[in-house]
């Protein structure tokens, strides 16, 4: 890993984690066997995910299939700006699961609370880029889902909040 992050540094970070230590992680990712290599982009969205050891080219290779250039021998394509989104539960009831996404995607993807709970009252960050659309949806304690759709995120205003009421329960 040491390598790695020597040769490409400002492009890109490797990072052992020991799953025994921090279970969480290997939990939230649905690690089966190790060595697991998570490929998450720079908003933080896992973009890939693969079971064992693989050669540098390999890994290279897997970047250049996600569009992000981590070698240097071509321009970078300009970053999208990340923002913050902080998620508020204002529903009464803790939320079990978290689900953010694209408005042009076609599924959930996963659940971003892991194993843990957004209690009422409290907040929950999570990153996206501005100039898109996201839908939101969230599953409370007794299994009713809310849903925010479209939400829009525009260039250069800063981070943002979305929140979760009663008032936004599927029925």
């Amino acid at each position: 890993m040491a390598s790695l992050n020597q040769k490409y540094g400002a492009s890109m970070v490797a990072e052992k984690i020991d799953i025994s230590v921090r279970r969480g992680i290997g939990d939230r990712f649905n690690v089966q066997f190790v060595p697991h290599l998570l490929f998450i982009d720079a908003r933080g969205n896992v973009f890939s995910q693969k079971t064992g050891f693989m050669e540098e080219s390999d890994l290279l290779a897997e970047f250049e299939r996600a569009g992000i250039n981590v070698r240097g021998d071509r321009p970078a394509e300009r970053p999208a700006e990340a923002v913050n989104i902080t998620v508020r539960n204002r529903t009464g009831y803790m939320i079990y699961y978290l689900y953010v996404s694209p408005t042009t995607n076609d599924n959930w993807g996963q659940d971003l609370l892991g194993n843990d709970v957004l209690s009422s009252g409290s907040d929950f960050t999570v990153r996206g880029e501005a100039g898109v659309r996201y839908d939101f949806r969230a599953v409370d304690e007794d299994g009713d889902s809310y849903t925010r759709r479209n939400i829009g995120l525009n260039q250069g205003t800063g981070d943002w909040w979305m929140e979760f009421t009663l008032d936004h329960i599927d029925r």
